[in-house]
């Protein structure tokens, strides 16, 4: 994704998800653009850290496990779209994860009580 000539590092930061917003995504050559090894190596570190394998994300952001590959290792720019679904398939999976553990807790205090 190109970033519009006249854009602002602070408006290139802020058109990024909430959770990775930062200025060292974005570098600047002629213009701003973001520095998609990084982003992409964010999201792979998220997925890991959630136990997400590549394919299971591929499938469910409906985009091929070389596709998404790719777009880790920062071959291949991310589309906004791709960013938001990623955000929010990683999203899903933390809360239940979250929820999982916290049943897992429940379930232990009951069997101690």
């Amino acid at each position: 994704m190109s970033l519009p000539e006249d854009i602002s590092l602070d408006e290139a930061v802020a058109l990024l998800p909430e959770w990775m917003q930062s200025p060292d995504l974005v570098v600047k050559s002629a213009r701003y653009e973001y520095d998609w090894p990084k982003v992409g190596g964010l999201i792979r570190d998220r997925r890991e850290e959630a136990s997400v394998s590549l394919r299971k994300l591929a499938g469910l952001m409906h985009v091929s496990p070389a596709h998404l590959s790719d777009m880790e290792r920062g071959l291949k720019s991310w589309p906004m779209h791709r960013l938001e679904d990623a955000t929010e398939m990683l999203g899903y999976v933390e809360r239940a994860n979250e929820n999982a553990t916290l049943q897992n807790k429940i379930n232990t205090i009951r069997e101690d009580g």
